[in-house]
């Protein structure tokens, strides 16, 4: 038994070889998962909106929490890699538009 714990995911976590990420326990299978990528250079006001979002949409089609987070981990690095390419200030957030179409899953 869980003794009434929720799936929880925690951001923000860093780990070995400059990588940042979230943590997530599992309610219904107990497991504990861990999605990291590259840590980039600046600082993105609304990735945890991002994160939340792309989370929630994986796991209303079904994805286990897991791959639901990793899926949302790896699309907000994506994400502020390629606003920090196109030189957009950090400050209006990350450019996730041009990506979107990342997210279908057909």
């Amino acid at each position: 038994s869980l003794d009434g714990r929720r799936s929880v995911a925690v951001t923000g976590v860093h780990v070995q070889g400059g990588k940042v990420g979230a943590v997530c326990l599992d309610r219904a299978t107990g497991a504990v998962s861990c999605a990291a990528a590259e840590e980039v250079d600046a600082h993105f006001p609304g990735t945890g909106d991002l994160y939340a979002s792309v989370l929630l949409g994986g796991l209303l089609r079904g994805e286990k929490l897991a791959e639901a987070n990793r899926r949302a981990v790896s699309f907000v690095q994506q994400c502020a890699a390629d606003t920090l390419a196109q030189g957009s200030d950090p400050l209006e957030g990350v450019r996730f538009e041009p990506l979107l179409g990342q997210l279908m899953i057909i």
